[in-house]
């Protein structure tokens, strides 16, 4: 069993998309994989913020639209996941157009912690 913290910055190159960000399993096979999303919309911090939960490892993690293309707006997660057969877990994200439209920026952390 596995805690994940996400925190970081994307950018969309296109406005009035959903976004979607998600933690998905790789290669390995996952059991449980819950999790609480957190998707700011607008740059300036006063808009608003989609927040969504992740109940399995498809789950698509979907927000309302972006209001200003390439430039940065935050995303943070955090939740559990069961890994039943090693391998890979990732962050995943995407808009509703195209995944390539939405871009994970440098300098983010994603925290993995075994619990048990």
């Amino acid at each position: 069993l596995y805690r994940f913290q996400f925190l970081g910055q994307y950018q969309s190159s296109n406005v009035n998309t959903g976004i979607g960000f998600r933690i998905s399993n790789g290669t390995a096979v996952v059991s449980t994989c819950i999790g609480k999303w957190n998707i700011s919309q607008a740059v300036d911090g006063t808009a608003k913020n989609f927040q969504i939960d992740q109940l399995n490892s498809t789950t698509n993690v979907t927000s309302a639209s972006v209001q200003t293309a390439n430039t940065n707006a935050t995303a943070s997660g955090d939740g559990v996941f069961r890994v039943t057969t090693a391998g890979t877990m990732q962050i995943q994200m995407g808009s509703e157009t195209a995944g390539n439209q939405v871009l994970i920026q440098p300098d983010g952390i994603l925290l993995i912690e075994q619990i048990a």
